[in-house]
Order: C-alpha cells, then structure tokens, then sequence
C-alpha cells in the first residue's frame, strides 16, 4: 500500500527500523491482489531469462489464481526484446 511502513524488531536489539516496500510493488493493484503473494526475483522472472529481474504477484480472479509480472530492464530496447520474445512464447501474432 503507497505510504505505508513496516516496523520489524531485528533480532530483540531494541532498534526499531523502518522497511518501505519498494516502489515497484505500488505498480499491482490491490484488487483481488493475494496478500503476501509479492516476490521479488533475480534470474528469470517465470523461467525466461531474458527477464533478469522484476516482482511477481499472484491475483484471484474469477476463482483462478492468476500471476502478474513487472521486469524492470536496463533499456527500451530490451523492453522491446523482452515483448517480442513473449510474443512469440505465447505464440501472440
């Protein structure tokens, strides 16, 4: 949720530190969003390499668990290659 912080106790030491989640996570609606579902990954964002690192997070829509995706990449060019190369996995002309 955007503007909200997280307290966590580290380890009993009395030091309380504040833990804001990353921006990127703000880019997934809350509706229908599966609590505690957020992921963040490095290495093949849904087993395709070519999206080296992003969050995933799972939905429930309609009674089906669905997973959205955001990558962030170094460029738009490999956004564009990143798309044309999910194009072609889900086999969308």
């Amino acid at each position: 949720m955007p503007g909200k912080h997280h307290e966590k106790d580290y380890g009993g030491q009395n030091e309380r530190k504040t833990i804001t989640p990353p921006l990127e996570l703000f880019y997934f609606p809350e509706k229908n969003r599966i609590a505690g579902s957020e992921r963040y990954i490095i290495g093949g964002i849904l087993g395709h390499a070519f999206l080296d690192r992003g969050m995933v997070c799972n939905y429930r829509i309609q009674g089906q668990k669905v997973t959205a995706f955001v990558t962030m990449l170094p460029s738009p060019r490999d956004a564009v290659y990143a798309v044309k190369q999910l194009r072609t996995f889900f086999n969308i002309g």
